[in-house]
């Protein structure tokens, strides 16, 4: 699922399966990406994020993983 949020004045779609973890700051709330990627936005505040990631059974926190495992999940897909 993705959700267009605004960021630096641009619009952007987040891929929420994808995201790394999410914290609030005081512009609104910061989403860091899988990749490193980070998007601060004010679109959303932490507990809208948190319970969007929640209703589509999406999980807001680092998940660790070795290369095998990502392999793995890769070749399943």
């Amino acid at each position: 699922m993705y959700i267009e949020v605004t960021s630096a004045n641009k619009p952007m779609l987040v891929n929420l399966e994808a995201v790394q973890h999410i914290e609030p700051n005081s512009e609104g709330i910061k989403i860091v990406m899988a990749s490193g990627f980070t998007i601060k936005t004010e679109d959303y505040s932490y507990t809208q994020i948190i319970d969007i990631l929640g209703k589509h059974g999406h999980i807001a926190k680092p998940q660790v993983s070795n290369s095998s495992d990502s392999s793995e999940v890769r070749r399943r897909n």
